[in-house]
């Protein structure tokens, strides 16, 4: 089924091969320490929207081949032009599953570590596994459409990495598809500025390749994903360097005077960008809403994205930033990314003392013996669960209110204080400790949804812009 996709200088073919995961064994989570529980379903002081919703959950894989794509960084010598090849971008599926699972056997996620030369860690595993809530190859449930997810890992990572919110949402009534990039390769040299043009020239095009195969009018003849995905209601999740991705997506063009720029060997770089009688055509027009997690590009060292561009962003959009993050800036990064950004309806929700790893993963028990081991894993200040759990209340919050048009939804991001610590919430004689502050109640602005006492740490600011 050819798709022609990018414009002159790119016409690809498309195929998509679905493969269930493998059945497997049923393993005893105490066997090995480094089986960890994923943080899908939240902890017990977590907000009310965070808590799982009415379906299972079921975990698939899906192979998503772009057949005869231009290999933009190898240039046949004979020719000077780049070669074709398949590129075959592996992803894990998170779907409502129907009552009943075929099987019991719990996902299993194999989780990942790129280790830095300089800081050598020798007993530090370069792969180990984590427990999911997802059941791994469940029947999809029958007769309904759900709005899509696709869920954009940050560098060197996969979607593995995201597996909490993949689940959670999953389990809300969405079709999640989170692609493995394969920034780093177990060849690659581990050399940021000589990987990243790779991450650079693929991501946008992977993301944009994703979203038309799944949701275009003239897809594959019906497959058991296909007759899950109302194409109508797309939204797109960016962590990191994945935040980048998904702007570019979204219609935030590259600025061609961005340091960046020259990262990028030949005219790659532009071919992205409206500096070029050809460029690259990777805008998915048809997006609903954008959520960024700690976006990479935007700080001054990069610089990726003009005042300009940010502002043709006209969809709704939803950041989630550390004020404190070192990789990604604040208020030259995600700061930058939603003052500026044209979105009609926009959103920054900040954990305050925060880095740039407030995207929580379990970490095997050896990566305690090194301070370095800890930075990408979990955050200085932050528990993990909480993290988690405050993303998955709002991630839930503002899907729903923008692919569902849920008017409840809404209420739940219309804060009433900027700080969550300002909030107040007068006690009750028969107020319970698993009580949740109500919506719209005289004489409360604590947010809501959000249990006494956890409702700290945390700034949301919310920004209209009226036709």
């Amino acid at each position: 089924m050819p798709i022609e996709r990018i414009g002159l200088s790119l016409i690809g073919y498309c195929s998509v091969i679905l493969v269930a995961c493998e059945a497997a064994q049923n393993i005893d989570e105490s066997s090995s320490q480094e089986r960890l529980v994923e943080y899908s379903k939240p902890a017990a002081d977590a907000p009310e929207l965070a808590y799982w919703g009415d379906y299972s959950v079921g975990l698939r894989t899906a192979t998503f081949v772009d057949e005869e794509r231009l290999a933009l960084l190898d240039i046949d010598p004979e020719t000077g032009f780049p070669r074709t090849t398949d590129r075959s971008i592996s992803s894990l599926v998170w779907y409502p599953a129907a009552p009943g699972a075929d099987t019991l056997h719990r996902a299993s996620y194999d989780r990942q570590f790129i280790q830095d030369p300089k800081w050598p860690m020798p007993d530090f595993p370069r792969n180990w596994s984590t427990f999911g809530h997802a059941i791994e190859n469940a029947r999809p449930v029958e007769e309904e459409q759900f709005p899509l997810v696709v869920l954009a890992h940050g560098w060197a990572g996969n979607p593995a990495g995201l597996a909490y919110i993949g689940e959670n949402l999953a389990s809300k009534g969405y079709v999640v598809i989170g692609p493995d990039f394969n920034d780093v390769l177990p060849t690659d040299p581990q050399v940021f500025e000589l990987l990243f043009p790779r991450a650079m020239i693929n991501r946008a095009i992977d993301l944009n390749f994703i979203l038309e195969t799944n949701t275009t009018s003239d897809r594959n003849e019906p497959t058991w994903l296909s007759a899950l995905i109302n194409p109508d209601r797309v939204a797109l999740i960016g962590n990191s360097l994945g935040g980048m991705g998904a702007l570019r997506t979204a219609g935030v063009e590259y600025d061609n005077t961005s340091p960046a720029a020259g990262w990028i060997p030949g005219n790659l770089f532009e071919n992205q960008t409206r500096q070029t009688e050809d460029p690259i055509d990777v805008t998915f027009e048809t997006l609903d809403a954008v959520v960024l997690i700690a976006p990479w590009g935007a700080q001054d060292d990069a610089a990726l994205f003009s005042a300009d561009a940010l502002a043709s962003l006209e969809i709704p959009l939803f950041v989630i930033a550390g004020d404190l993050d070192a990789i990604a800036g604040y208020q030259t990064g995600p700061q930058r990314i939603f003052k500026t950004a044209g979105s009609k309806e926009k959103y920054l929700l900040t954990f305050e003392a925060a880095g740039h790893s407030i995207t929580p993963a379990p970490a095997p028990a050896s990566a305690g013996n090194y301070p370095y081991g800890a930075v990408g894993t979990r955050d200085a200040v932050w528990r993990g669960e909480a993290v988690a759990a405050i993303q998955q209340h709002f991630l839930t919050a503002f899907l729903d209110a923008k692919l569902k048009d849920d008017e409840r939804a809404e209420l739940y991001l219309a804060v009433q204080t900027e700080h969550a610590s300002d909030g107040i919430w007068p006690s009750s004689d028969n107020e319970t400790p698993d009580a949740f502050a109500p919506l719209l109640e005289d004489g409360v602005t604590y947010w809501p949804g959000f249990r006494r006492h956890r409702a700290r740490g945390l700034r949301l600011e919310y920004e209209a812009h009226k036709d």
